[in-house]
């Protein structure tokens, strides 16, 4: 189970453009922002699900954050999970309908990549064709991640998930996981062909967690965000998914933010938060919901003009 889990984590980047791009050591910041009400603190900090020892040690911001909180707060806490149930509720949505099969959706060019890729993954092709479209990203996605060097055990958040662990710290979640994988496989399924259809074009193109991380250890947001949403705007059926992915998570995300945030005196708690990257990129990211509900949210980084 734990595999299908692990490649779970990179639903929200499968539509990239890819393309190569250096970083220094130099340059780097800590994706990290600081929300305050009366005697509570939230740190916000984006993660990259998947890195290498070259990125560490991480910023001493996000250390002095961890440190100053009294709570780790991650989207899910994959390590926790029931691998019984997990499993039941993955297999209860990844398959298509009996009369059903993907060669009748796919184009002729997506097809033969998918064989190809069958192959390449020592996969059965006759068991791909039979999966929904999300599934089958999930499986390229992490044939993709095979071919690096990034690994989801070095990702940031499994760093404090293990310091947590160690230090005793209490771990709070803001979603489930039948949240996540609703997420990706309710999403409409033309949306899904679309995307499916995008990961397969895109296959062999081994650098776009390279270019993820540039726009993290930068503390570029909005370079995030254009470098996703280009794809959108080349692929407009895309668009319900994003939304699954991004703005309705970022909305439930946020209000459970909000709770932390109005925990009453006798609770002096501090909270540091960790997700994905990309929810706090863009127009609807979860600090700008925080910001609509009357918050004042201090970067900690210097912004890039």
């Amino acid at each position: 189970m734990k595999p299908i889990i692990n490649h779970f984590k990179f639903i929200s980047m499968f539509f990239l453009i890819l393309s190569t791009l250096g970083h220094t050591k130099e340059n780097d910041q800590a994706f990290l922002w600081k929300v305050q009400n009366r005697h509570i603190t939230v740190y916000l900090a984006g993660s990259i699900h998947a890195l290498n020892e070259s990125h560490y040690p991480l910023s001493q911001a996000y250390i002095d954050a961890y440190n100053n909180s009294q709570n780790l707060v991650v989207e899910l806490n994959v390590n926790a999970l029931n691998p019984i149930y997990s499993q039941a509720l993955v297999q209860s949505k990844m398959w298509l309908p009996r009369n059903q099969s993907l060669e009748s959706h796919l184009s002729k060019d997506a097809l033969t990549s998918l064989k190809t890729f069958s192959i390449k993954n020592q996969t059965e092709y006759t068991r791909l064709i039979q999966m929904r479209p999300w599934m089958v990203i999930e499986q390229l996605t992490g044939y993709q991640l095979k071919q690096t060097s990034l690994k989801a055990e070095l990702g940031v958040d499994q760093y404090f998930l293990q310091l947590a662990k160690k230090d005793n710290k209490p771990i709070l979640e803001l979603e489930t996981l039948e949240q996540q994988i609703s997420a990706i496989a309710h999403s409409p399924f033309e949306s899904q062909l679309e995307a499916l259809e995008v990961s397969l074009e895109q296959l062999e193109d081994k650098e776009y967690l390279n270019k993820m991380i540039h726009f993290w250890r930068s503390a570029d947001p909005q370079g995030l965000y254009d470098f996703v949403y280009q794809d959108v705007i080349s692929h407009p059926k895309l668009a319900p998914m994003m939304n699954n992915l991004l703005d309705k998570r970022n909305k439930t995300m946020s209000d459970v933010i909000t709770l932390y945030l109005n925990q009453p005196i006798s609770n002096r708690n501090s909270y540091f938060v960790i997700v994905g990257a990309l929810h706090f990129s863009g127009p609807n990211s979860i600090q700008t919901h925080l910001k609509n509900k009357g918050y004042f949210v201090q970067p900690m980084f210097t912004p890039i003009n």
